[in-house]
């Protein structure tokens, strides 16, 4: 928002800050922080329950991995005119790596968020000590009207002026 101030003293520009101010941080500007500010507590807490979801089946995929590893035992398929292989479970712990790295940014993000926007309102430059004293002409009633009045007065004055010569002139 631009506030823009007119007054006819020139130094009362620094005690309308406060006011304004105050104005701006009234009971609704509280309500509507808190609730922003409860919306993403939410946020983050679902993100976080989320992020411990994946961390636990990642821990179970690496388990999974683990065992496999350790494992020995080699099965032939069909006849021995086959290879031999190792039987080994698909695992996609790199996928949910990925998804608990979205979610930590997600979290990180949200958190600063919170944390730049924590006033609705901001102040971002004061007023002036001293303000400009505004000298517009054409707002000033006193040059106007004369002015309008002189303007009325000279086209009447032609308007005349040709309606007399007119009249003169078919004579």
């Amino acid at each position: 928002f631009l506030i823009r101030a007119r007054a006819k003293k020139y130094n009362i520009f620094k005690k309308l800050e406060n006011a304004i101010e105050l104005a701006l941080q009234n009971k609704f500007a509280i309500i509507e922080k808190k609730e922003r500010d409860s919306v993403l507590k939410m946020k983050i807490v679902e993100l976080k329950s989320v992020l411990e979801q994946v961390t636990n089946m990642k821990q179970k995929y690496l388990n999974i991995l683990d065992i496999e590893a350790k494992k020995t035992t080699i099965s032939s398929s069909m006849d021995n005119a086959f290879a031999l292989k190792v039987e080994k479970a698909a695992t996609k712990e790199d996928v949910l790596l990925e998804k608990e790295m979205e979610i930590l940014s997600e979290i990180s993000s949200l958190k600063e968020e919170m944390l730049v926007n924590n006033t609705i309102f901001d102040k971002i430059s004061p007023f002036k000590e001293k303000g400009l004293l505004e000298n517009i002409w054409y707002r000033k009633f006193k040059i106007i009207l004369p002015i309008i009045a002189l303007g009325f007065l000279c086209i009447s004055f032609l308007l005349i002026k040709f309606y007399n010569h007119t009249i003169n002139y078919k004579s």
